[in-house]
């Protein structure tokens, strides 16, 4: 140990003399990066609540409205689009788009113009842009707020792309800024005389009122019958928040047309949920059938992705900062999160593993891929390590065992300690350490969970992958930023909307995130499962 402690102790004092060396929030030794990875980790991961260790919204909208005065707009444009588009993510895209439009004097509107159709990718996305740069404000109150030309023009553009059911649907009584504020204020030009009418009664408020689950429910009541009824027309994710309602209400039917779509590899595939979300929805219901084609859902989610060759180490943070709760309506914990992601990452590995959890102390998890992704993530989440967070005893197991790994992914919001006993030990310094003595060629996935403002590695660390979010995607994203440098670099690759037609430019931007990337080989996946390593 003392070989391993005075090594440590000397690329420790190194690390933390470069220039980039800084504490992050729970005191440890950390890395500054540049403001364009800094947004990116904060964006995809960003919903504006309350975190811990005293991270407001407010201190969070004032570091994005920093960080994008300090990025190029093009990246940010960019960035905002795969948020929007791949994280799945609605206000943080919004925010970076509304603050763009709000640097003086800009630069290549034309951009602003192209990207804002697809970042405004619902209905009610428009007038939550007015709103955002109206200060949250209504029209009355936002007035003397003018709207930048080349946003007006890109909400016009993005308008074009919403029928009458979707404007209705999404043209809610209760918000600030209405769909008639936006016609009003932006007077877009009708691209046919439909569309002339159309707008025309949106500007009245006479479009037809949809017949949405919601409409139907309210007019005729919550009860079983009337769940059966409408059930037939709901989308899996109306049908994933209303499963509690179908259970309460006997809606035998709904939850049969429920259980079918869910077990659809298709529907699962495309339906855009966050793979908690269907944790969530497992939490809330007591059927069984339900529950399992919940489990069925979770699986599917993740069975398409590119599986991982070679043995792989998964560290995930239990400690105490990762019981904070994502919202404050969500019940889910960045703990759930980290936990699920990490049973996630067991399931895409197809050779030698091994799992730990982590906190004031480290300790191995018993996982077999022969096991659900439900069961793995429970195991890992009733894992007690205690409430601080000494990431750098994962590496220590890994050292002391003399375990090769190819792969080590760390799971965290990556406010990590130093060693609680004064030595210099850090998860950089002992990474150093095993890359030089135990496993030359180890790549390590910092999955950042919160978005905070430092690293736990400097960015110039090339055996280092740093990518933030918490969608199924990030595990296809971090292929192509392993192969292309970083995750900035693969955000810049995204192409500029040339047209309307979004679908031409979705399928060119998935291109170039996840299959042209310099250097991929596309591997085939091992057949079977390997024995965990846990010595």
């Amino acid at each position: 140990m003392s070989k391993f402690n005075q090594k440590a102790k000397t690329i420790s004092s190194s690390l933390s003399d470069r220039a980039d060396a800084t504490t992050n929030l729970a005191g440890g030794l950390a890395f500054r990066t540049g403001p364009e990875m800094e947004l990116y980790l904060s964006a995809c991961t960003g919903l504006f609540e309350d975190k811990s260790y005293g991270n407001t919204k407010t201190i969070q909208h004032q570091r994005l409205k920093k960080l994008v005065s300090q990025c190029d707009r093009e990246f940010v444009l960019k960035l905002a689009a795969f948020v929007r588009n791949e994280m799945n993510l609605r206000s943080m895209p919004i925010a970076l788009l509304g603050e763009v439009a709000k640097l003086p004097n800009p630069k290549g509107d034309s951009l602003v113009r192209k990207f804002t159709p697809a970042i405004l990718r619902r209905a009610d996305e428009p007038a939550e842009l007015l709103s955002y740069l109206w200060g949250g404000s209504n029209r009355t109150e936002g007035k003397g707020n003018k709207i930048p030309m080349a946003v007006r023009r890109g909400i016009c553009d993005a308008l074009e792309n919403f029928d009458e059911y979707q404007l209705q649907k999404w043209n809610k009584s209760s918000a600030g800024v209405k769909l008639r504020d936006v016609i009003r204020v932006l007077r877009p030009k009708p691209s046919s005389e439909e569309r002339s009418d159309l707008y025309r009664r949106a500007n009245t408020g006479d479009l037809a009122t949809p017949e949405t689950w919601e409409t139907y429910i309210s007019a005729n009541g919550s009860t079983g019958e009337t769940w059966d009824s409408i059930a037939p027309s709901m989308g899996v994710m109306a049908l994933i928040r209303n499963l509690r309602n179908f259970e309460q209400k006997g809606a035998a039917k709904a939850l049969q047309i429920a259980v079918d779509k869910i077990r659809d590899p298709e529907t699962v595939r495309n339906s855009k949920q966050l793979p908690f979300r269907w944790y969530t929805a497992w939490c809330q219901v007591t059927n069984s059938l339900t529950k399992d084609a919940l489990l069925e859902a979770l699986e599917l989610s993740v069975v398409h992705l590119p599986k991982w060759r070679g043995p792989t180490a998964i560290f995930v943070d239990l400690s105490g900062s990762m019981s904070t709760k994502l919202s404050d309506k969500s019940i889910v914990s960045y703990n759930d999160v980290a936990s699920l992601m990490g049973a996630m990452a067991c399931f895409l590995t197809r050779d030698d593993y091994c799992v730990g959890a982590f906190g004031q102390s480290y300790k191995t998890v018993s996982l077999s891929r022969r096991d659900s992704i439900m069961t793995n993530m429970q195991k890992i989440q009733k894992t007690n390590v205690g409430h601080s967070t000494e990431a750098w005893k994962c590496i220590q197991h890994l050292i002391d065992n003399k375990i090769v790994m190819d792969r080590v992914v760390v799971l965290s919001d990556m406010q990590c300690y130093n060693n609680t006993w004064g030595s210099s030990h850090s998860l950089a310094s002992l990474w150093v350490d095993y890359k030089r003595n135990v496993a030359p060629n180890a790549t390590l996935y910092s999955i950042d969970l919160s978005g905070g403002d430092t690293t736990q590695f400097p960015t110039d660390e090339n055996s280092v992958v740093q990518v933030s979010g918490w969608s199924d995607k990030i595990f296809q994203f971090i292929e192509s930023v392993e192969n292309s440098g970083s995750a900035v670099d693969v955000i810049n690759a995204i192409p500029v909307p040339q047209d309307k037609n979004l679908k031409t430019w979705e399928k060119s931007m998935r291109h170039n995130l996840y299959e042209k990337t310099p250097g991929k080989t596309q591997g085939t996946p091992v057949v079977g499962s390997a024995e965990p390593i846990n010595p």
